[in-house]
């Protein structure tokens, strides 16, 4: 199996989308070391995000896009490459993931495996324009509130984040909400997230670069992890908002 796809833009790549979260896949080396409870291991999973999109599609306006199918407990790309290994002792529900780690030799063999390629890849895009696609549960756990005190327990249908307007102007982070709440009336900005490492590193790199969260209550059962049956209309207006914001000409 493929850990990393890489779907290139048919033409000159105009815009990067990148989903690193949505992978289900536990490489061998990863698997003696975590639960092997399949509920707790989906808990923080951006369940189906690759599949809100028409890949396809976004491919022949001018987007190309990255997918990395590593199980986010294994390998977590949106943290520093020194955190990411087993970032996640527990799942925000507080169940216990991993069981075992690695040694430091063993560690560094999986970011050279499966960290550094998909950082490669962002680096090797030419596109300017970077959106990042998450999920988000619909109401915070008392990890999140552990992590954000701040934030209100039920989550807004949209989160733009782009750190505090560090990856990318704010009237960017601005247009794409307009969009969101034409169509979904709620979309905030760095609330509940700031943004991570993803977007970060992108912006180093020249890029206009912004996370996008959805909330799963939009196009899931969150408990039954199923899509609702529904979901090709939100699949729809998803794409329609996508292909104006981040095509507007």
């Amino acid at each position: 199996m493929s850990f990393l796809e890489h779907f290139p833009a048919t033409s000159s790549a105009k815009v990067l989308i990148s989903i690193p979260h949505a992978g289900t896949f536990i490489p061998e080396e990863f698997r003696d070391k975590l639960t092997t409870d399949e509920k707790a291991l989906r808990q923080d999973l951006d369940y189906g995000v690759d599949q809100l999109i028409d890949i396809p599609f976004l491919n022949d306006l001018g987007a190309e896009v990255v997918v990395q199918k590593i199980h986010r407990f294994c390998l977590d790309l949106n943290r520093p490459r020194q955190n990411a290994v087993f970032n996640w002792p527990s799942n925000s529900r507080g169940v216990e993931i991993v069981k075992k780690t690695f040694s430091d030799e063993e560690s560094e063999q999986a970011l050279i495996k499966y960290y550094d390629p998909f950082y490669q890849r962002i680096a090797e895009s030419k596109a300017i324009l970077h959106l990042d696609l998450h999920s988000m549960p619909s109401r915070a756990t008392e990890y999140h509130l552990k992590k954000n005190p701040h934030q209100q327990v039920e989550r807004p249908l949209f989160c733009i984040s782009n750190r505090n307007d560090e990856t990318c102007p704010r009237p960017l982070a601005e247009s794409l909400q307009r969009h969101l709440i034409e169509t979904f009336s709620e979309a905030a900005i760095n609330h509940p997230y700031l943004g991570g490492e993803v977007i970060a590193q992108s912006a180093k790199l020249n890029k206009h670069s912004l996370m996008l969260e959805i909330n799963r209550s939009l196009y899931m059962h969150e408990e039954k992890f199923e899509f609702i049956t529904d979901l090709p209309s939100f699949k729809a207006r998803l794409m329609q908002i996508l292909k104006h914001f981040l095509f507007p000409n």
